[in-house]
């Protein structure tokens, strides 16, 4: 297994799958069909770089089919809070922008996942997105847009009992 990558799946049933997030989205995925399951670490870079179509191609290697993955997005930073230049603005779809102040864009970096994954085969009454903001709660959780370098960070864990 690779050290320092953002996304595993797998079938195998006694693995435990983690990731550590600080803003970016994570992803969960499982096909209680199959029995296959992953994780994903998504933040801009990774979702413009393919991450979500590489963890969803994954899963059909290994016997799983989009339509039966039940998808879960955990807290991570939204619009309200992910502003960030035209540089990275224009790397996505305007339609999941807003403007913010001083000519920067706030990105719903979320509805992209949620678009991406649809347009691989999985179903959107599959999907959750927990809606929770990681910069907005300073008290909840961790966030590197809010607390930069010295930000910690959050485990997401997923097994299968």
């Amino acid at each position: 297994m690779k050290k320092n990558t953002d996304g595993v799946v797998t079938n195998n049933q006694d693995l435990v799958l983690s990731i550590q997030v600080a803003d970016c989205i994570p992803i969960f995925l499982v096909d209680p069909v199959e029995k296959v399951f992953g994780i994903i670490h998504a933040g801009w870079r990774g979702v413009v770089g393919g991450i979500i179509q590489q963890g969803i191609y994954s899963t059909i290697q290994i016997g799983s089919d989009p339509k039966n993955l039940n998808v879960l997005l955990g807290p991570s930073i939204r619009q309200c809070c992910f502003e960030v230049g035209q540089d990275v603005a224009r790397q996505f779809d305007s339609s999941y922008i807003t403007r913010g102040i001083n000519g920067r864009s706030m990105v719903d970096l979320q509805s992209i996942v949620i678009y991406q994954l649809e347009k691989l085969g999985v179903k959107n009454k599959k999907i959750v997105d927990l809606k929770e903001c990681t910069c907005c709660q300073e008290k909840r959780y961790h966030s590197f847009r809010r607390d930069g370098k010295d930000a910690g960070r959050m485990i997401a864990i997923l097994g299968w009992q």
